[in-house]
């Protein structure tokens, strides 16, 4: 029984050091995103849409104030 001791780092073949490796590499990838929305697009509708809520909000409360002020005071 003959038993061979191979070593643990697969060594590259002999030959002339110009050659090609036995599986070529495989090319990179590079993907571009088309279309899509811009950073300041996004920024104007979180912009537009804190004012949207702010507004709302302050109309909510005055409508509150002035419900609460006419309410009758009962004896």
């Amino acid at each position: 029984m003959i038993h061979l001791h191979l070593p643990s780092v697969i060594l590259p073949p002999p030959g002339d050091p110009g050659t090609l490796p036995a599986h070529p590499v495989d090319p990179v990838v590079r993907t571009m995103v088309v279309g899509g929305m811009p950073g300041w697009q996004i920024a104007l509708i979180a912009i537009a849409a804190s004012l949207l809520a702010a507004t709302a909000a302050v109309l909510a409360y005055r409508a509150w104030t002035i419900r609460v002020r006419l309410r009758p005071v009962r004896p």
